[in-house]
């Protein structure tokens, strides 16, 4: 499996370009990035809906706020969807490092 770890620093932007296999399309696709302390946890830490989509790359934009949770590891997982069905695209590790001090 290949490594699909995020890895940001607290309060920092990121743009994360997620590669979507198995179709031939995103015509008519919409994508999401989510989040959690672990998979089973009730609500999301961050939730973000796709950017941009390029052929089929799909392009999301973490914020200053999303990145402004403490410091740890968590996980994270992209689910597109076509308005009906949803199919899950990646999993892996959401890692969030202290800011470095000035």
């Amino acid at each position: 499996m290949a490594n699909n770890v995020i890895e940001v620093f607290k309060g920092t932007t990121k743009t994360i370009l997620v590669t979507v296999t198995g179709l031939e399309s995103l015509s008519g696709y919409s994508g999401t990035l989510t989040v959690k302390t672990d998979l089973d946890a009730s609500t999301e830490s961050i939730s973000v809906t796709h950017d941009s989509i390029d052929g089929l790359v799909m392009t999301f934009k973490t914020t200053a706020d999303h990145n402004d949770l403490a410091a740890g590891h968590y996980v994270y997982y992209v689910e597109i969807t076509d308005g009906t069905n949803v199919h899950p695209v990646r999993q892996d590790k959401y890692i969030i490092h202290k800011k470095a001090k000035n």
